[in-house]
Formats: C-alpha cells, structure tokens, sequence
C-alpha cells in the first residue's frame, strides 16, 4: 500500500464531512480553521461525478 501522509488523511476528512452536510460551523471546529473558506479552499476535493452533480442541481430548481 503507498504511503498516505497524515494531511491527505485532513483532506479525506474534510471532504468526507463537506459531502455529508455537515454544518460549516463543525467543519471548521474539526479542523481549526476560523473560516469554512479556507477548508474548502485547501481541504475539500469534489470526488462526486457529474451526473450526481448535475442531479443535485436538477433538484436544487426542482426540473
């Protein structure tokens, strides 16, 4: 198995809790950031595929 560093394990995380929905206010407690920005800037790797995105928008305006 590759070696995996301890801030991929941040990102995993991080994305993980994004993708789940969790509320911006436990995201940035977990991971010490005082703005959702910065974990989403740095942190957070959109790993859905396009038509789960393109379902979530369909849903978002109701089509």
């Amino acid at each position: 198995m590759p070696h995996r560093s301890i801030h991929k394990l941040r990102k995993t995380y991080c994305t993980m809790l994004i993708d789940a929905g969790c509320e911006d206010s436990i995201i940035m407690n977990q991971l010490g950031h005082a703005s959702i920005e910065t974990s989403r800037k740095y942190y957070y790797f959109c790993n859905r595929t396009k038509q789960h995105q393109m379902d979530q928008v369909r849903k978002a305006i109701n089509i």
